[in-house]
């Protein structure tokens, strides 16, 4: 019987495949050792029972033997199967700072070590998208999803810890800057722009590029700002200048300017009374607060302004604000002005302004208003005119590399049109999306609808012009990609392709100054400042 048992386990070794029948048959040779150790010991057949315990003791090892074989097999093709898995991951460059910690370099400026710590943030959780997107995963690559995870909450502390010491070493800088005295600075702006309407020619010689302020020069390398500005800070009262140089300061003088009126781009005093620390007080000549974007192009994300910048938009003021801050998560100021973009208020009219910011975590937004006399069509200042705009941003910062941001514009100028008495009006929609390729470099998209909903019986409106008296009140899709790179010491440069759509014939063209209905423009800035 056991003969028989031992030929019918020899025969079917070469059958079994896998550890599962391998350990099956192991149990079977166990079973059957014990067995025949008991006859082995008692009996007339012992001697032929110990000889077959023998050939089961020698069988047992084969079989063990063969086991590790398969086991170890089957390790190596897990190990092979996950090892190909890993191709698919894409190169990620991982900055390990624990190896060489090139954040605590302290010949490094402040803001390039908490460029690397974004940097490292950002290949970590890839890495861990890439890992988690796994079909099979061994216990390394779930130790290695583990240690990015407890990584990246330990960066998440440095990164806000070198916020922390980049604002205090901004405050200190300042406060230098206080004790040396009067500071100065510098700033220029200067650009190439070719529009492919290629736009005939003045009679002064420039050929203009329509609807857009501070770069709207065809073919011509334009010097659009030289700026000196000028600070003073004593105890709790500060006083600031820009004097101005080039095509941005005369396109913001108004038709009966003076030397001061185009040259000063700014100048106020800013008082902190001492009881109100988080309050000031500003009187002057400043830049409106009304906006995204701003005067400088230093200060945007874009090159270009969009066309409610161009055509709605206050650019600068004589009058009064008070900033009211940290109120918990909101800050609030008011403004009071003259009449806008002029130095001189020819009615008792003034103009008012209120902005509320509100900021939580990652979100950010801001209501701005301003409502005030204004000259109608006939350049007459009446009490009864009224332009009144409303403006929301939302800024969200999606991730530490992208930005997303909507601004919301509508307004509305009352009487406008002297002839009918209408009312122009209009509103804006622009949508931002800046991404940060690189610490050095940026991309942005901006994309715009402006529609005017004035009246077509009312004799004018914002396109209104004497080359093209008879236009209708449009409406304008502008797609605008910008590339910034940072040159470093200040200094930057900015590629900018553009496309406005209108479906109306607004734009000027070459052919026997006719109007078209789009235009492309490519435009090539430099900025630096200090």
């Amino acid at each position: 019987m056991y003969f028989v048992l031992f030929t019918i386990m020899v025969s079917t070794f070469s059958f079994a495949q896998n550890s599962n029948e391998l350990k099956a048959k192991l149990d079977e040779i166990d079973k059957e050792i014990l067995k025949t150790s008991k006859s082995a010991q008692e009996g007339d057949n012992a001697g032929i029972f110990k000889q077959h315990l023998e050939k089961l003791i020698k069988e047992k090892a084969q079989y063990e033997k063969l086991l590790k074989q398969v086991s170890k097999s089957s390790k190596s093709s897990k190990i092979s199967e996950d090892q190909n898995s890993r191709k698919i991951l894409p190169t990620v460059v991982r900055q390990d700072l624990e190896k060489f910690k090139a954040w605590q370099d302290e010949t490094l400026p402040l803001e390039k070590r908490y460029d690397l710590i974004l940097s490292e943030m950002s290949n970590l959780y890839e890495m861990n998208g890439r890992l988690t997107g796994l079909e099979t995963k061994d216990e390394e690559i779930l130790k290695t999803i583990k240690e990015n995870k407890t990584r990246l909450k330990q960066l998440e502390e440095l990164k806000v810890e070198y916020e922390i010491k980049i604002r205090e070493a901004d405050d200190h800088e300042f406060s230098e800057q206080k004790k040396a005295g009067v500071r100065v600075g510098m700033m220029a702006d200067i650009y190439y722009q070719w529009d492919f309407n290629n736009p005939r020619r003045n009679t002064d010689g420039s050929a203009e590029v329509l609807y857009k302020n501070y770069t709207n020069r065809h073919n011509d390398l334009t010097i659009n700002l030289l700026e000196i500005n000028v600070a003073k800070s004593y105890k709790r009262m500060d006083a600031y200048a820009d004097i101005d140089f080039g095509e941005q300061p005369e396109q913001n003088k108004p038709h009966d300017s003076d030397a001061i009126a185009t040259h000063l781009g700014q100048a106020f005093l800013r008082y902190r009374p001492k009881m109100f620390n988080d309050t000031s007080l500003t009187v002057g000549k400043f830049y409106s607060h009304f906006g995204y974007e701003v005067s400088k192009n230093i200060e945007n994300r874009t090159y270009s302004r969009p066309f409610y910048y161009t055509l709605v938009c206050p650019f600068w003021h004589e009058g009064v604000s008070v900033n009211r801050s940290n109120l918990g998560p909101f800050s609030v100021s008011g403004f009071i002005y003259d009449r806008t973009d002029d130095r001189v208020d020819n009615n008792s009219g003034k103009t008012y302004g209120l902005q509320v910011g509100y900021t939580f975590e990652k979100l950010s937004a801001t209501y701005n208003g301003i409502s005030g006399s204004e000259l109608n069509s006939a350049g007459e200042n009446t009490e009864g005119n009224y332009k009144t705009q409303h403006e929301v941003i939302l800024s969200y910062q999606a991730t530490e590399r992208l930005t997303l941001i909507t601004d919301a514009v509508i307004g509305k100028n009352e009487g406008y049109d002297v002839d009918t008495g209408r009312d122009q009006s209009w509103y804006s929609l622009v949508g931002y999306a800046d991404y940060r390729t690189h610490s050095t470099n940026s991309l942005g998209l901006r994309v715009e609808n402006f529609t005017e909903t004035t009246s077509s019986k009312a004799a004018n409106n914002l396109f209104t012009t004497t080359a093209n008296p008879t236009v209708r009140p449009p409406s304008i899709m502008a797609y605008t990609l910008t590339n910034r790179y940072n040159l470093g010491q200040g200094a930057e440069i900015r590629a900018e392709l553009r496309y406005d759509n209108s479906n109306k014939e607004i734009f000027s063209s070459d052919t026997s100054g006719e109007f078209v209905k789009d235009q492309t423009t490519i435009t090539l800035g430099w900025l630096y400042s200090i």
